[in-house]
């Protein structure tokens, strides 16, 4: 959780919902409570720019089907009035493989519908993970990670995000950043497998203007100690065309509240709605309303579990604007 702005945040509730799939081990900071499959924190006030950090620990459990996707969420709310509130709220889907190399990048887009498509008018960002683990036979003393940005990224706009460990970020010649990790003293995997794992997360705007059809390609190189770097596989975002914004229209989907527990009203910037979707993230649908033309619709949420869905509504004009919502215990 991070206080984005400028002035003393309110007390900060913090709840995280782990995948149905996933089972909870244990936190580096307990919760406050857990309420059903929600984990919530309790925190003071933020000062400007300030982070609170938890790392969770889950298994996964064996049996587990391969390519399974695992979605998890988590939200933070405050007493104190917000400008901004489509930020409180993120969810990860991770897919469950076999064998992997431990080190790797992964790329989000903001609005979470795609790892692999930028959609122009909806996405604001990218979200790169690079994460790492030490397979070798003894402690790493110092770690670096180095990244070359693509071209069509605009590194005026990096913000840097929160990493496993204490770390200097530097630009190089050459649009290349430098994550150092002086005194790491990351252990071998073979003495403490879970204290193995380091990562760090920054965001980055595409370079403008947004052409459909680029291609932005990314990877990471990893030094652990002298020995030589670790390649990371390369993660590959096409920019496309949203159909939300074709011809002109950019009407956006409005949730109120986002996370809901008991109901959710939806609004299109004053556009009439005739007919709305709830669906899971298997893609079932879970809700489904056809209703006269309305600026605002209200569906209850009863009998639904708690969790990410995506709401879909279908527009006078036949286009379709969709939202994810995130649906509290």
């Amino acid at each position: 959780a991070k206080n984005q702005s400028p002035q003393v945040s309110g007390p900060v509730t913090l709840r995280y919902l782990p995948d149905p799939t996933l089972v909870f081990q244990s936190a580096d900071l307990a919760p406050d409570q857990v309420l059903g499959d929600t984990l919530e924190w309790s925190f003071p006030p933020l000062n400007p720019f300030q982070s609170r950090n938890i790392t969770v620990y889950l298994d996964v459990p064996v049996g587990t089907a391969i390519g399974q996707v695992l979605t998890s969420a988590c939200w933070v709310s405050s007493p104190l009035s917000e400008i901004t509130l489509t930020n409180n709220t993120f969810d990860l889907e991770q897919t469950v493989t076999a064998s992997f190399d431990p080190n790797d990048k992964r790329v989000r887009t903001s609005t979470g519908w795609s790892d692999t498509q930028y959609f122009i008018g909806s996405d604001g960002w990218l979200d790169y993970t690079v994460r790492f683990q030490n397979t070798g036979t003894d402690t790493a003393f110092t770690v670096v990670i180095t990244d070359s940005l693509d071209i069509d990224l605009d590194q005026a706009t990096y913000e840097q995000g929160q990493a496993s460990h204490p770390f200097d970020v530097e630009f190089l010649p050459g649009r290349v950043v430098q994550w150092t990790f002086p005194n790491i003293l990351l252990p071998d995997s073979g003495t403490n497998e879970p204290a193995s794992h380091g990562l760090v997360q920054f965001r980055i705007r595409p370079m403008q203007p947004e052409i459909a059809g680029t291609e932005i390609v990314n990877a990471a190189d990893i030094f652990f100690d002298f020995n030589p770097p670790v390649r990371t596989n390369d993660v590959v975002v096409m920019l496309e065309t949203n159909t939300r914004v074709a011809d002109g229209h950019t009407t956006s989907l409005g949730l109120v509240p986002n996370p809901a527990f008991g109901q959710v009203t939806l609004s299109a910037e004053g556009q009439a709605m005739e007919h709305v979707e709830i669906l899971d993230m298997s893609g079932r649908c879970v809700r489904s309303m056809r209703t006269a033309p309305a600026r605002s619709i209200t569906i209850a949420l009863d009998g639904m579990p708690a969790g990410i869905y995506l709401v879909r509504s279908m527009l006078g004009d036949g286009s379709t604007i969709h939202a994810r919502l995130l649906k509290g215990r």
